[in-house]
């Protein structure tokens, strides 16, 4: 169901400005600049739960989550904004590149969290995800 949601969220602004004739890019870079607002409020909202997307050695699990929700939401804030779309569509790109490891770590330890608990099988839904955002965000925003 969540991913339905990341997907509408995403594309749902490109499709309603290819519709009624605004730029599609736009409408792209406002959809992936939405996915990320709620991306990282959702570092805030189950900030507990995603430090167990860390091993054990990793320190300060709890500031790395709020960080990297401050982060996304400021990327997702700068999407919106022709003069810094560019460059927050390089730093989303760098960021789900980033996050990756930590996915497929909360998989391969089945962290209750996320669909996380499905364990390996979870990565054939989420590594395709995380390669059309990447896509997403360079065709709408970082190639400019």
């Amino acid at each position: 169901m969540l991913l339905f949601i990341i997907l509408a969220v995403v594309c749902g602004p490109a499709i309603i400005f290819k519709l009624i004739g605004r730029d599609v890019n736009t409408g792209g870079a406002i959809g992936m600049g939405l996915a990320f607002l709620m991306f990282g409020a959702g570092h805030f909202a189950a900030t507990e739960p995603m430090t167990m997307l860390f091993p054990d050695w990793v320190p300060l699990k709890r500031e790395i989550v709020l960080v990297t929700g401050v982060m996304e939401i400021v990327a997702g804030i700068a999407l919106f904004i022709p003069k810094y779309r560019k460059l927050a569509g390089w730093a989303v790109i760098a960021m789900l590149i980033g996050f990756l490891p930590a996915n497929i770590y909360g998989a391969m330890v089945q962290v209750p969290f996320g669909g996380h608990e499905e364990g390996l099988s979870y990565l054939l839904i989420r590594i395709p995800l995380q390669a059309f955002l990447i896509w997403w965000a360079w065709r709408f925003a970082a190639r400019g």
